[in-house]
């Protein structure tokens, strides 16, 4: 029997587990509990909870406790936002459009961007504006103004413009439309950092360059030390691992999103 390190609670044999850096232990209930708070707070990846040092896949598949502890759910969506951080950071990889299908696509730079047949959903697209089926012999715009009335077309115009007299950013993962509450400082830093959490799909990115920030990358626009907030929970949320144990308790240090 061992005692959990976060409820203290005696654990019975085989409830318990000591992760590779030596910390712990941590019973089943309180793994469960830590995983699914790090999903609700946008993380990409399970960390130990004392020093941030991420759980690898291969301790996950290997270790039989750890992965009786969370279920199949959790790691299946701990996979999934790692595998859609992979693909925003590297420009050379795609997503199906298909809604639900996570299969992936390494595209050259003069490669035709026409996925024929998936080989997950059986459907043919476009990876670079998701259309489908593929407009063959058309670009990407000339196919967008082509399928839109000529409303849709006046209601692009009129959010386009907004966004550049705002100054409101998409996100680099989703594309979804980011504004911070401040609309007239949105290009500054004087009331909020330029750190962002997308509403919509949890992507920690810098608001004025657009670069995607994880736990061990900076782009330097804003200090190490500020952090997010969860634009869902209102929680702070740490930038680098080291910085995690010294979050502030007012999350007004950090910049606040709203989604469009």
């Amino acid at each position: 029997m061992e005692t959990c390190a976060i409820c203290c609670v005696i654990a019975q044999p085989t409830k318990a587990v000591q992760l590779a850096c030596q910390h712990g232990w941590y019973c089943d209930e309180c793994m469960k509990k830590y995983a699914e708070s790090r999903l609700s707070a946008g993380d990409v990846s399970l960390t130990c909870p004392r020093c941030r040092e991420p759980i690898q896949d291969y301790i996950l598949k290997n270790f039989p406790l750890i992965r009786e502890f969370l279920s199949k759910n959790i790691l299946a969506r701990f996979h999934d936002r790692s595998l859609k951080k992979a693909i925003a950071t590297e420009p050379s990889l795609f997503n199906c459009p298909t809604p639900d299908c996570n299969f992936c696509v390494s595209l050259d730079d003069n490669e035709e961007p026409w996925l024929q047949n998936c080989p997950k959903c059986g459907k043919g697209s476009c990876l670079r504006c998701s259309a489908q089926p593929y407009h063959e012999g058309v670009s990407c715009q000339a196919h967008s103004l082509r399928s839109k009335s000529p409303r849709q077309q006046c209601a692009e115009v009129s959010i386009k413009t907004w966004m550049d007299k705002t100054g409101t950013k998409q996100c680099p993962q989703c594309r979804m439309g980011i504004t911070k509450e401040d609309l007239s400082k949105q290009r500054t830093q004087e009331t909020e950092c330029h750190k962002m959490m997308c509403q919509q799909c949890h992507t920690r990115f810098c608001f004025k360059c657009l670069t995607v920030l994880t736990d061990t990358f900076t782009c330097g626009c804003t200090m190490d030390a500020h952090g997010f907030v969860n634009p869902v929970t209102g929680s702070f949320v740490a930038h680098l691992a080291e910085h995690a144990v010294a979050a502030p308790s007012n999350p007004s240090a950090s910049s606040r999103s709203r989604s469009h």
